[in-house]
Parts: structure tokens; sequence; C-alpha cells
């Protein structure tokens, strides 16, 4: 996909694939958004309610039209969108909204309060905490995307190479488990590496508007992990 296209592909309400690229934006953004607001001071129940009020509201309003490319990083305008709606919307008929509203989409708010309370201590403002959610939730983007491009085996193995899953390997597992060499398997995991920087690089790039805005989100990105 190209700089902003999904951005883009979202706000023209006449293609086919808007709703589904509206969709995937929210799906990358609720957990970030909801870590912020944990960290801004919303208790566990509120920030839940809150999360589900904006996202309708989001969604609702058509607000995603209003994004521009010229303007910054989509992440940077949804919590502009964030701050105005909670001190308009919000905070006058959230009560109203408790258990009402279109529900869109489904929230694990039970994983996204794990993620939020395995912030590490240095995530200290709402800002870093929604950062670090946001890069955690890319990482699953491109992991998700590398499975496509790899055997079940391979992935499983280069997942667990990286201490991911619950019995990490060396290399030289990694190396037996596929029946290759020593030196495939170095070859193997700098290849796989590639391929995982560039799911990362396309998750980000379709939410940005130049190559400056690129490479700093990637920065961002890789001090927030």
């Amino acid at each position: 996909a190209s700089r902003w296209s999904r951005v883009l592909l979202a706000q023209d309400s006449t293609n086919p694939g808007a709703r589904q690229a509206l969709d995937e934006l929210c799906a990358e953004y609720w957990e970030p958004i909801y870590s912020f607001l944990r960290r801004s001071g919303f208790r566990f129940d509120k920030a839940q309610d809150a999360t589900q009020a904006y996202f309708t509201h989001f969604v609702e309003k058509k607000l995603v039209k209003l994004a521009d490319p010229n303007k910054g990083r989509f992440r940077n305008f949804l919590l502009s969108i964030l701050e105005g709606f909670l001190a308009n919307e919000w905070r006058r008929d959230h009560a109203q909204r408790r258990g009402g509203g279109t529900k869109t989409r489904t929230y694990d708010f039970t994983a996204a309060e794990k993620v939020y309370k395995d912030m590490p201590a240095h995530c200290v403002t709402a800002q870093q905490v929604f950062d670090r959610a946001w890069a955690l939730r890319v990482m699953d983007i491109a992991w998700n995307g590398l499975k496509g491009k790899l055997s079940r085996k391979e992935y499983e193995a280069f997942f667990a190479y990286h201490g991911i899953g619950d019995t990490p390997v060396s290399r030289q597992q990694l190396a037996d488990t596929l029946g290759i060499t020593d030196k495939v398997a170095m070859h193997f995991i700098a290849d796989t590496r590639k391929l995982l920087q560039q799911e990362m690089r396309a998750a980000v790039r379709d939410t940005v508007g130049n190559d400056a805005d690129l490479k700093d989100e990637l920065d961002i990105l890789f001090k927030s992990l």
C-alpha cells in the first residue's frame, strides 16, 4: 500500500473497501487509545466505556474524513480528536452512553488491560504509554503478516527463536527443527528479519504522509518497544 493509502481508502465512502479500511484502522488503534485513557486517570470500567464511545463517535460522525496527510501522523490526529471528544461529548453524556451506542467491533479489554499493566517503568506519561501500546500493536500486525510468508514450521521456529513464545530456542535448535545446517539457519534468520521489518514498515507506511514522517514513526516505534 502507498503512503496514507489506508486512511484515504477509509475516507472514500463510495469505495466498497472503505468500511474494511476503517475497521482496520480502529482495530489498530483502539488499544493505544485505551492505554492512553488509563494513564490519563480513567479507571478500568470508565476507560472501557470511553474507548467504546470514542470509536462509535469516530465511526458514526465519519471523522476519518478530517484526517489530512499534510498535517502529520494519523495517530496524532486520533489523539487530537480524542481530546475534543473528552472535553465535549464524553463529559456531557457518558452516563447515557454506558452500555449503549452502536457496537461496531469487539474489544478484548482484559488483554488490553494486561498490556497496560505490563508497561515498563520508563513509560510515565499518557503519550509514552500510547506510543508503546501502538508499537506493540504494529508488531502484532507485522508478525501476522510474516505468518503468511512462511510455512507454519518456519514461523513457529523463528517466533520461538526470538524468545516470544513459551519455549525460546537457540539457533541450533531452530536449525534442527527445520532440518537445515547452522549456516543456512543464519541466512534464514537474517532474511526473515528483513521480511519482518518490511511488514513493520508496511503497517506504518499507510498512515503517514511522507518519507520523513515514516522515518520518525519507525524511530518512535523502535524506541517504544
